[in-house]
């Protein structure tokens, strides 16, 4: 992968991959990404799927967006990857925004929707990166923001647990932990989102209204 100066530009010569293996192609695309910028570590299947196609279809050029507010697109015979300084656009320390109710919010990765649950319609708990909250309990206004020293949470059947321990836990790579957007509010942590929540506000037969909360990776504008 060649960096230009600046490093906001990388290009990866793909020439000939459309004769390699599947596996062999993905292994490329992590290697040259990882070299470049550690946004990779927000990076799930459907994206290097995404890379691959964009290096296969020379005749399509595709825009593709990913995490880190990433580009790629394929120009000649290169993948082109395009963004801005990824630490630059975290900002993680200053980062914090309220969440409309309902409305959506970009963030530096993704995007966050807020809507109310229409009645008759059960939650769909199916989706890690799905959250219901009983709105007649939360006793401020949502906000997200990025991981701080002391963050805890409330887990079922562990109690309050220190986050840096959760996420050591789970085994989450130190580089994308600092990258993990938080729900909370007055300062709790009810949602590590895509991964735990607080048991603090588990949805009970007699709450209502509902709040849905949906994250997207990778729709930030």
């Amino acid at each position: 992968m060649t960096v230009e100066k600046d490093g906001n530009i990388a290009r990866l010569d793909v020439r000939d991959v459309h004769a390699w293996p599947h596996g062999l192609r993905t292994a490329f695309w992590r290697e040259g990404v990882a070299r470049w910028n550690p946004a990779r570590g927000y990076f799930r299947e459907e994206h290097w799927e995404a890379i691959d196609r964009a290096a296969l279809t020379p005749e399509k050029p595709e825009r593709i967006r990913l995490p880190g507010g990433i580009e790629v697109r394929r120009e000649a015979g290169e993948l082109v990857f395009r963004t801005e300084c990824f630490e630059k656009c975290m900002n993680q320390e200053d980062f914090e925004r309220i969440l409309p109710v309902p409305g959506r919010l970009s963030l530096p990765e993704g995007e966050l929707e807020c809507f109310r649950l229409k009645a008759g319609l059960d939650p769909d708990f199916s989706n890690y990166f799905n959250i219901f909250l009983p709105e007649n309990r939360i006793p401020g206004p949502l906000s997200v923001r990025f991981r701080k020293r002391g963050d805890r949470i409330h887990l079922p059947n562990l109690g309050s647990r220190r986050i840096s321990r959760v996420l050591s836990d789970m085994k989450i790579p130190r580089i994308r932990r600092e990258r993990i957007p938080f729900l909370v509010v007055e300062n709790e942590v009810i949602w590590i989102v895509g991964l735990r929540r607080s048991s603090r506000y588990y949805l009970s037969e007699n709450d209502a209204p509902v709040l849905g909360i949906k994250y997207t990776v990778g729709q930030s504008k």
